[in-house]
């Protein structure tokens, strides 16, 4: 059996990391939104940071972007064609596989990933960490006509702000498409997610009081 209790804390360990680097480069700034970027010795893939402010409290945030089944975020999130449960590992931390639909005009066909994915409370703040990172579980075999995405440790950083009316919402994206895609347009691509992945919440927070 997979060492979940280790793969756990290096996620979040790395996804914080990522989430505060004032090494990566600023790439994009629209609707409020900063789009940092920045390489990972050892790894091709570059990883991508957004940075925005969400009218809600980080408590209802995490309501809505928590990843899975029978949640808020599978109700608006339009990227993913359909996410279920693998294993349940304990109360936070779980093991997903999230389908998605096609992208960019069909340039980038479905892609399936399997996600070990925690939600956690930050020690003493009112921050939360969700955040993830790709793993094999043998309940999960590679379909035919999917091609199986890897997620590097990333996810969002949710801070209280303003008394905790409000809320500074990081987003991480480090992942790896695989197939045959050209980098630049999976560059183009990445990016442009999390603009749109920021607007879709903001309008769900919105249409679900």
């Amino acid at each position: 059996m997979a060492d979940y209790d280790t793969i756990v804390a290096r996620v979040i360990d790395e996804t914080l990391k990522f989430a505060q680097d004032s090494t990566l480069r600023p790439v994009k700034q629209t609707k409020g939104i900063t789009i940092h970027a920045g390489n990972i010795e050892g790894i091709p893939e570059t990883l991508f940071r957004a940075t925005g402010e969400i009218d809600a409290s980080p408590e209802r945030v995490v309501l809505f972007v928590r990843p899975g089944p029978d949640t808020m975020r599978a109700k608006w999130d339009s990227s993913s064609k359909s996410m279920s449960l693998v294993q349940q590992v304990s109360d936070t931390v779980s093991i997903i596989r999230t389908i998605t639909h096609s992208a960019m005009m069909g340039l980038i066909s479905a892609r399936d990933f399997v996600d070990l994915s925690v939600l956690r409370k930050l020690d003493g703040t009112d921050d939360w960490i969700c955040a993830a990172q790709s793993v094999e579980h043998p309940d999960t075999p590679h379909e035919h006509g999917l091609v199986r995405g890897h997620n590097y440790p990333c996810g969002f950083w949710i801070q209280s702000i303003d008394g905790g009316k409000r809320t500074r919402f990081t987003y991480v994206l480090h992942t790896s498409l695989r197939g045959s895609l050209s980098t630049s347009l999976v560059e183009s691509a990445l990016p442009g997610a999390q603009i749109s992945f920021f607007e879709e919440v903001k309008k769900a927070l919105t249409k679900y009081p």
